[in-house]
Parts: C-alpha cells; sequence; structure tokens
C-alpha cells in the first residue's frame, strides 16, 4: 500500500492511497466466496452455481462491497501507521476502482493540531485585591429593595414625569403594523426612547391615544431603526406609582430568612465577597489565557470553530433576546452574528487544544472521585440525587462533556498556582 499525507489548512490532512493490485483481487475472491454459499440462481441450488455465473450476477454487489472494506479497512491502518489523530468523520474522495488495477482513493480528515508547547509555567500575572466596602453593602440593599417594589394604581390625572403608566401600544412602518402590544410598562423619564414619546404622554389624560411620527438618523445607535420612520399610537390606561419598602428589619424578615437587618447584611456581605473573590479568579485565569494564545498560534479544525461559532451566536441571540430585540429580527442576522463571534470561537478552540496539551505533558488526569464530585456540586443545585444527575448526564452523553470541563479546571488550577502574582 503507497501512502501520502498532505498537510492541509486549518488542521486537515490529505490522505492518498494506493491499494496494490493483489489486495484488491483478494478482497474480490474472498468476497465471491461468501456470496457463492449463499447465492440463489435460477437453475442451481443455493451454493452450487458455477464462480463465473455468481459472478456475473453480483458482479455490481461485490465491486461495491470490495470497495468499502478496502477502504475503510486502508484508512484505519494508515490513522495508525501515520500516527494520525482524526477528529470527526473523514471524508472520501477520487476514488479510481477498476478490475485487474490498484485502487485509488483520497481521504480529507480533520485531525488534532500539531504544535510545540511554549512557555506556560511562571506566566505573570496581576492579582486583583477584593474587600467589601460600605457602599457595596448599601448597593445591594437598593437592589434587594427595588426588586421588592409595588406598584399601585394612581387615581385617573394627567401623566407627570416617575409615572409608570401601562399602555395600549402599536408601531407602525409605511402604513403597516408591525409591532402590536396591549399591556406596555411605560417609565416616564427623560431616558424614554424614542424621546417624542416623554413630550407625547407628559399631561396625557387616560384613556386618549396619542400617535407620533419618528424619523431615525441614519447613525442612530440601534441599527435596525437606522434611516427608518416609525408610527406610534399609545393609549395610556392606568398610572401606576412605585412604592419602596424601608431598609429596615422588617424588610429582612419579609425574605423569611433572617431576624433583623444586621443578620441580612452579613448574609449580603458574604456574598459580594464570593462574587469579587470569583470576579478576581476570573481575571486572573483570563490573564494566563490571553498570554497562552499570545504564545500559541497554529491552524485548527475548521468544523469545530464553525460549531464554536453557532453556539456563541445563539448566546448573543439570546442575550438580545432579553433586552427586548425581536426573534424575526435576529434571525436575519445570524450570519452577521456569527461572523462577530468568530475571532472568539477560534480562540475558544485553540485554547481547548492548548490545555489538553499541557495536561498531557503534566500528567493531570481526571478520575471517578474529580468526576463524582462535580456531579455532586450539580446535585447540590438542582436539588436532585446524585445517581440521578450521573444518570441523566450519561444517559444524554454529557458525562465525557463534563470529564473535558473537570480536566479544564485542573489545569486552570495548575497554571494559576505556577504564575508569578504580582
Amino acid at each position: 500500500m503507497k501512502i501520502n499525507v498532505e498537510e492541509q489548512k486549518d488542521a486537515q490532512k490529505l490522505i492518498k492511497v494506493e491499494v496494490e493490485t493483489e489486495r484488491v483481487d483478494a478482497a474480490l475472491e474472498d468476497i465471491y466466496n461468501g456470496i457463492q454459499k449463499r447465492a440463489h440462481i435460477a437453475g442451481f441450488r443455493p451454493g452450487k452455481a458455477p464462480r463465473d455465473m455468481v459472478k456475473a450476477h453480483y458482479n455490481k454487489a461485490a465491486n461495491e462491497e470490495a470497495l468499502n472494506r478496502l477502504i475503510w479497512d486502508c484508512y484505519r491502518e494508515v490513522v495508525v501507521e501515520k500516527r494520525i489523530n482524526p477528529i470527526g468523520y473523514p471524508v472520501i474522495v477520487d476514488v479510481n476502482f477498476n478490475k485487474g488495477k490498484p485502487l485509488n482513493f483520497s481521504v480529507k480528515v480533520e485531525t488534532r493540531p500539531e504544535f510545540k508547547l511554549k512557555a506556560y509555567k511562571g506566566i505573570k500575572v496581576k492579582e486583583k485585591p477584593y474587600e467589601v466596602v460600605g457602599q457595596d453593602t448599601d448597593n445591594a440593599l437598593k437592589q434587594m429593595q427595588e426588586s421588592m417594589a409595588e406598584y399601585k394604581n394612581v387615581k385617573a390625572r394627567p401623566i407627570a414625569k416617575e409615572d409608570y403608566v401601562v399602555c395600549s401600544y402599536e408601531c407602525f412602518s409605511g402604513g403597516k403594523l408591525i409591532d402590536k402590544k396591549d399591556k406596555l410598562w411605560l417609565y416616564i423619564s427623560n431616558q424614554l426612547q424614542p424621546k417624542e414619546l416623554l413630550a407625547l404622554l407628559l399631561g396625557a389624560e387616560l384613556g386618549t391615544t396619542k400617535e407620533t411620527e419618528v424619523s431615525y438618523p441614519k447613525d442612530y445607535e440601534y441599527k435596525e431603526l437606522a434611516g427608518q420612520s416609525r408610527l406610534y399610537k399609545v393609549t395610556p390606561k392606568e398610572i401606576k406609582q412605585k412604592i419602596l419598602p424601608e431598609i429596615d428589619d422588617e424588610l429582612a424578615k419579609s425574605t423569611g430568612h433572617f431576624k433583623n437587618l444586621s443578620e441580612l447584611k452579613i448574609d449580603l456581605d458574604k456574598n459580594i465577597l464570593k462574587q469579587k473573590r470569583l470576579e478576581s479568579e476570573r481575571d486572573l485565569e483570563n490573564q494566563i489565557y490571553k498570554v497562552l494564545l499570545e504564545n500559541h498560534s497554529f491552524d485548527v479544525p475548521a468544523s469545530l470553530v464553525e460549531r464554536q461559532s453557532l453556539r456563541l451566536a445563539e448566546e448573543s441571540k439570546q442575550k438580545l433576546l432579553q433586552q427586548g430585540y425581536k426573534k424575526e429580527d435576529l434571525d436575519k442576522q445570524d450570519d452577521k452574528l456569527k461572523e462577530s463571534v468568530r475571532s472568539g470561537a477560534l480562540n475558544n478552540v485553540r485554547l481547548f487544544f492548548i490545555m489538553q496539551k499541557i495536561a498531557e505533558q503534566e500528567k493531570i488526569e481526571v478520575g471517578e472521585v474529580d468526576l463524582d464530585k462535580r456531579v455532586a456540586e450539580i446535585a447540590s443545585y438542582t436539588k436532585e440525587a446524585q445517581a440521578k444527575v450521573k444518570e441523566r448526564l450519561k444517559g444524554n452523553n454529557l458525562l465525557d462533556s463534563l470529564k473535558e470541563q473537570v480536566l479544564h479546571d485542573k489545569v486552570v488550577e495548575f497554571l494559576v498556582a505556577q504564575a508569578k502574582k504580582r
């Protein structure tokens, strides 16, 4: 068997294979032996037909089976012999199969990138200090106060600033209705967008329909509206006033977890400190990732970058949906979204292989104890039995993915311990 391996871009290899005629003939003969034993040909008992008649009747099926067997057998042999680490399914191309001649075919396959590890120990990082200050606690209490606010109806009167107004709302473009809401909440303030709505609603009476046409400039921050015109129709139905609870012992008690405000503050401080510590740790990790990526540049499989781009684009889309963007508008931007995250996707894939190689170099492994510990953490969070969580992960083929995450975390822990902190 003759083998020629050509390096391609994006960690792909083109493997050209020539299988000697003798092996091709031997494979065909073996297949015909199997066919002859069970062949059904008119005038002969099963398995008793002459060889030449078997070949005449089953020529096409025998050739297809021989081709399939030879290609995959030879491919597996090549992978072992040439120490190729394939990723994903190989693509067979340029097959040349003729009786009495060598079999020629090529295989395109993505592989694990081949690169040399550069310095990864003693990376210089700047540790971000963290502590809880009084303002942190005050801000946390204000956020809690806001989350527990009540909104009470106000007696009918003209709309004023700082009112919360519940409206029916319609938006038109070119005379066509493109958006409608029966209960849209608007906070009447200088931040209301578009700003024309503020002038429209200030002083308006409940039940009175107001409308305004807005022409957006070409450089408007939201590109889907830039250079467009929209007609807005708004009918205020209710005015609500926000009532904030007092920040006192009663607020603490209302959570059902604390006896007084002091206990609540102690708990908030613990959570704030934990969050700041996590932020500091993430910052250290990001500094290490940055150095690793700067020190290692190599091609990675395009299919993995594509998959990662799709995942990151979907995450971006979900965040935009939560901010009020329409799904149909975002769906039109799929290609742009994917392109905008491509650089991050490439770095993620490259970092994955760097971390894997460091794990191999340092003999960092994930055992059952490590895996069970992570499963226990998930079970604690989801309030489920550990065995049930593990069974679900196994059933959804997610255990390998979890194992990769645990390995990544162990390598990060190793790199942080080895880093030179300032």
